[in-house]
């Protein structure tokens, strides 16, 4: 039988809080990261411009991310980018073949995999989400 554990509200808010505001404020630094990030990408003045010289910004920020995402995309979606290895080698390939069928026949694969590489290039950070569809034949049989 499970043992019954008497807590308060407050004790589990004192046990807790810290932790959230440790992720608040790593929220907080992450997001004026993926600020400056997007910023060198758009190319904006830097702040440190001098009057009668020229303004603009050079691209190198956005042309390296631009570069680069075909490039991954093709890393990513190529057929031996990843494998599954276990004991039995056939059971892994199946297992890989799944995988692969879920991202890139029953959703976009390429796209999703586009949107990340954009995201995790642009702002420091990306995720990747793909999710698991089970389909199933229905088949109503009555019996006497």
């Amino acid at each position: 039988m499970a043992k019954k554990i008497n807590i308060s509200d407050d004790d589990i808010r004192a046990i807790v809080q810290p932790e959230l505001d440790r992720a608040k404020d790593w929220h907080d630094q992450l997001a004026d990261e993926r600020k400056k990030c997007r910023e060198l990408y758009d190319m904006a003045p830097l702040g440190n411009e001098v009057d009668g010289f020229s303004q603009s910004v050079a691209s190198t920020v956005f042309e390296c991310v631009e570069w680069l995402k075909p490039g991954f995309a093709d890393i990513f979606t190529h057929p031996d980018f990843f494998t599954v290895k276990m004991r039995e080698a056939e059971r892994g390939e199946r297992i890989k073949e799944i995988v692969r069928y879920q991202l890139f026949d029953l959703q976009d694969g390429p796209k999703i995999i586009r949107e990340y590489l954009d995201s995790a290039l642009k702002y420091h950070n990306g995720i990747f989400k793909v999710c698991y569809a089970e389909e199933a034949d229905e088949i109503e049989e009555e019996y006497e």
